[in-house]
């Protein structure tokens, strides 16, 4: 991607900054990590005394916002040029009190205002000023410096005295000596005195970007904040943007001055006010592309935009290479040369090594990663987020994998990510496919797995939507009503819904939902009405149900199911029918399985019982059908006793006579229940086997 010479001019002195403020964080540069980590605290209460802030004319218009958008800095109708002398160190008041760490206060000064010159060339927009501050204090708190801290008492009466924010803070983070503790309610009330002040939604911009706030006795979210800066000052692009992320959770609305909000419509506000804002751009590709100023921008088009900002702005990276990729001036980009780039550019961000392992794995620092392995690094990295939600799962369908040191299977991951995220549908129903788990020391059966994701579904759709729910989390309740039926169905609020019920429930969510189809034919067909979303899109109704039979049933979900194995046989058990205008007759539905998957145990059973056919090429006569349904699944008890009724043979290279094969017959069957033992055993003639082997009697006999 080209820049101009202007353009690129800045982006060497961001990088220049970025050197500064790297090397100050990781001790490996000039300035001493003592005194950058100092200076960021200093900075964020100095900022609040300042009452003007200068910036270069040079600097784009979106650059001056970000510097005026508090309400804090006065002046900003007349930009002024950045000042070739250094001011007074009087104007700085910490300076002094910083020359304890071995620094000549003209350079702290001087090395704090490089830090900001590079940020403001990064655009995070001065949101960040509350990310300095959360990185000092996080790093005082976790690097064993609390003590010493707490034995700077200036430190606090400083920030008392100029930002009560950063005093708030070092209450909460424990910093503050048990001397100067009496004064941290002085802090709060200054901090809520603070937001009666029409100028201070800046203030409010911050509480939503760190988290909430409690206030006015009342505990404020991060939209709820974001809202609150919105309504005293409608052209906070952050604000926009902070709401945006905030509704992008379950498609949630808002209404500020009498409008419903939702997500797209935020980044467009953040970008109207600043169309350089990367992250904005980056946010709406995040959520499909969206139109600005009569321009429709697609997703890619979003990433592009965010790029042309900022060519090394990683998660549009990412996003190109969620989104497939892209094309530029006769150069193809693939998806994973795009999240690959991303990773060079940012190897800590969790979101971009999920995005490498859905791509089946990746290059990162000339090693091969495998699609488990780029899990295990986004979880190593990433504490509790809707980011490890997602890996838990991911990780838990490729069978488990190794987490900070500890093995996890499948439900072990399942578990993991319910622990931290017990609103995520699709991991209860995971859980209930892997037969149920423990999620915060609580037993949970299978049932009770796919009961919770069906209530917090439908909960969630009996909203009225600004968007309609997504098409993934219909799918995903479909998935949950076929886990309960196939558990014969179960308690759904206050009544009681049969297994059949439930298939007709699974394919109302998803009328391509193949395994509800083959279910509900088994059980003889029912009524199944589906979904209609309106033409607005904002709501969901029913057509009226049409009856189904086991047949028809079966012919649709071989038509939707074409790839399906468990369909065709389906329909080969009903006698054969009509898929996309073509007539399967019993053996050629059975036949279309196991072409589609060779290892389907009950087509091979079922095409046995059709006399045989010609699988990929090969002959197979009714008895090596037996064989090969048997050598797929060794306990299929059907299979068993129709290959001894045959005469027994060969299996997996063992012989089995007559008499043995029955002896393991009878052995399978009576592992099945006395119930299902008996059924399997009924047309068998009573000299060749003991059936009265099923009854309770005779294996108390056995045992003793």
């Amino acid at each position: 991607m080209e820049t101009s010479g202007e353009q690129q001019n800045l982006l060497e002195r961001e990088q220049s900054s970025r050197v500064v403020l790297r090397n100050g964080l990781t001790g490996a540069g000039q300035i001493s990590r003592w005194a950058v980590i100092t200076s960021f605290l200093a900075g964020a209460v100095l900022l609040a005394a300042m009452t003007r802030h200068v910036v270069p004319r040079s600097m784009s218009l979106r650059v001056t916002k970000l510097v005026c958008w508090g309400g804090w800095y006065q002046g900003c109708e007349e930009i002024e040029p950045w000042p070739q002398t250094m001011p007074s160190a009087t104007d700085y008041p910490l300076a002094d009190a910083l020359q304890e760490f071995g620094k000549d206060r003209h350079q702290i000064i001087s090395d704090f205002k490089e830090m900001i010159y590079g940020r403001l060339m990064a655009e995070i927009e001065w949101k960040d000023e509350a990310q300095q501050v959360h990185w000092s204090l996080t790093f005082l708190k976790e690097n064993g410096l609390r003590e010493t801290t707490k034995n700077r008492p200036w430190i606090f009466e400083t920030a008392l005295s100029k930002n009560s924010y950063v005093a708030s803070l070092m209450c909460d983070f424990d910093l503050v000596s048990d001397a100067n503790r009496t004064q941290c309610d002085e802090a709060k009330g200054k901090l809520d005195a603070g937001f009666t002040n029409p100028q201070q939604a800046y203030m409010w911009n911050r509480m939503g970007f760190t988290g909430g706030h409690y206030t006015w006795n009342r505990w404020y979210t991060p939209q709820q904040c974001y809202q609150e800066a919105l309504w005293r000052n409608g052209n906070m692009a952050s604000a926009w943007n902070g709401l945006g992320e905030e509704l992008k959770e379950g498609w949630k609305t808002t209404n500020l001055w009498g409008r419903d909000i939702r997500e797209v419509q935020a980044y467009v506000h953040a970008l109207k006010i600043n169309p350089n804002f990367s992250e904005a751009w980056t946010n709406m590709g995040d959520s499909g592309g969206g139109t600005l100023q009569n321009v429709e921008y697609s997703q890619t088009h979003c990433y592009l935009k965010a790029l042309m900002v900022k060519p090394d702005y990683a998660p549009a990276w990412r996003g190109l290479g969620d989104a497939g990729g892209f094309h530029h001036k006769g150069k193809d980009y693939s998806a994973k040369d795009c999240i690959e780039h991303a990773l060079k550019l940012n190897p800590s961000d969790a979101k971009t090594w999920v995005s490498l392992s859905k791509l089946g794995g990746g290059m990162f620092d000339q090693k091969l990663h495998s699609k488990q392995e780029c899990l295990q690094k986004a979880l190593d990295l990433e504490p509790p987020h809707m980011v490890s939600s997602q890996a838990w799962k991911l990780l838990g369908m490729l069978g488990g994998g190794t987490v900070n040191g500890t093995v996890y299977d499948a439900r072990g991951c399942y578990q993991k990510g319910l622990d931290a995220f017990p609103d995520q549908a699709e991991l209860w129903v995971k859980l209930g496919d892997e037969g149920g788990g423990k999620v915060k020391d609580q037993d949970i059966s299978s049932k009770d797995c796919y009961v919770k994701a069906i209530s917090m579904l439908t909960t969630m759709f009996n909203k009225r939507y600004a968007a309609p729910p997504k098409e993934s989390e219909f799918q995903v309740n479909g998935s949950a009503w076929l886990g309960l039926g196939d558990q014969g169905g179960g308690m759904v609020g206050n009544r009681w819904v049969d297994a059949k019920t439930c298939y007709a429930a699974a394919l109302w969510n998803q009328a391509d939902f193949s395994h509800a189809w083959v279910r509900l034919g088994d059980l003889g067909g029912a009524r199944v009405a589906f979904r209609i979303m309106s033409s607005n899109r904002k709501d969901l109704s029913m057509k009226s149900g049409d009856w189904y039979d086991k047949k028809r049933c079966g012919e649709i979900a071989a038509e939707v199911g074409d790839k399906s194995a468990e369909a065709f046989a389906s329909l080969g058990w009903q006698g054969g029918g009509n898929v996309s205008g073509k007539h399967y007759d019993t053996a050629a539905c059975f036949i279309k399985a196991l072409e589609l998957n060779s290892a389907f145990a009950p087509a091979w059973n079922g095409l046995s019982q059709a006399g045989g056919g010609k699988v990929n090429m090969q002959q197979y006569s009714a008895q090596q059908a037996l064989q090969k349904a048997i050598e797929s699944k060794p306990d299929y008890g059907d299979a068993w006793i129709r290959y001894c009724n045959g005469g027994g043979g060969f299996v997996s290279g063992v012989m089995y006579d007559k008499s043995k094969c029955y002896s393991h017959a009878l052995d399978i069957a009576k592992a099945k229940g006395q119930q299902r033992c008996s059924e399997l055993l009924k047309d068998v003639d009573d000299k060749l086997i003991d059936k009265k082997a099923c009854s309770p009697e005779a294996k108390e006999a056995k045992d003793k």
